[in-house]
């Protein structure tokens, strides 16, 4: 499996971040007509705009029971807007966790547009408003949260997450992403060997090895898992040492990323023009 190609768009994005926050113009960040046309995230998703929020203003003072109550609030939002309209809802000012209490949350957001993410899909009760559905799944699911498993690896937090009601793979996935820089999930077994890949990941496997996983299968969660640290393993010899290092999480994230590449460089459209100020 040639990886150079995965690793080599992987390298000019991280360096059109580290040019952009060097304060470079604009025009000097890629000469890649690709990543100047279309938006892709960056490479490690601790270095998108909404996660550092998060982490600085909320996650970095909690852990256990209490990181994991507050991450799964946030995320439903996953907006900075929001979380700065609702974060002493979150977290004390000492950083402590509080008790959430949704009508101020309701009182606060009624009337403010938008208040969730625009990055992904949200599935909330049908019958209900946006906002209404959102906080009617954050209560549902804090009523589940005493059950989730913090102690065992992410793969099994992630599996207790996904039987709360309306949080599919991904946004599961999303929450058990802040959980592995939280106690005790930070030191869980399988940060370097397991990752939840999803379908952007297995069609950017696809593009590295011809063949297509059902990633919602059991079996194609184990084949890509290996394949993935297949390519984890390469790190070493085609990710500079100086950089932020890559974890499973990376590899999974950016074969989501590679995959869109490969589409634009195609010549098909995709989904998101790059603008100045996204969120990532």
């Amino acid at each position: 499996m040639d990886t150079s190609e995965f690793f080599d768009t992987a390298i000019e994005r991280y360096k059109i971040m580290v040019r952009k926050n060097s304060g470079a113009p604009r025009e000097e960040w890629t000469d890649d007509p690709i990543f100047k046309e279309w938006r892709f995230c960056n490479v490690h998703r601790e270095d998108d705009r909404t996660t550092i929020w998060f982490r600085e203003n909320i996650r970095k003072y909690l852990s256990g029971r209490n990181a994991l109550e507050a991450t799964f609030i946030f995320r439903w939002f996953n907006r900075i807007s929001t979380g700065e309209r609702i974060k002493d809802l979150i977290i004390n000012p000492d950083g402590t966790h509080v008790t959430w209490d949704t009508e101020e949350c309701r009182r606060r957001l009624m009337g403010v547009a938008p208040v969730v993410t625009g990055a992904y899909m949200l599935k909330t009760p049908d019958y209900l408003p946006k906002l209404d559905g959102v906080l009617e799944a954050i209560d549902t699911g804090l009523l589940y949260t005493p059950d989730i498993t913090l102690t065992d690896s992410l793969q099994q937090a992630w599996i207790d997450i996904k039987q709360i009601p309306w949080i599919g793979s991904f946004t599961g996935y999303e929450i058990v992403t802040d959980l592995r820089w939280c106690a005790p999930l930070n030191n869980a077994p399988d940060i370097m060997t397991w990752a939840a890949a999803g379908p952007g990941a297995a069609r950017g496997i696809k593009e590295l090895t011809g063949v297509h996983y059902t990633y919602g299968s059991r079996e194609g969660q184990k084949a890509m898992n290996d394949i993935m640290q297949e390519i984890l393993s390469r790190v070493p010899e085609l990710w500079p040492n100086s950089w932020r290092p890559w974890e499973l999480r990376e590899v999974e994230h950016w074969l989501c990323e590679f995959f869109k590449y490969k589409k634009a460089e195609r010549g098909l459209r995709l989904k998101r023009r790059y603008r100045p100020g996204a969120s990532t």
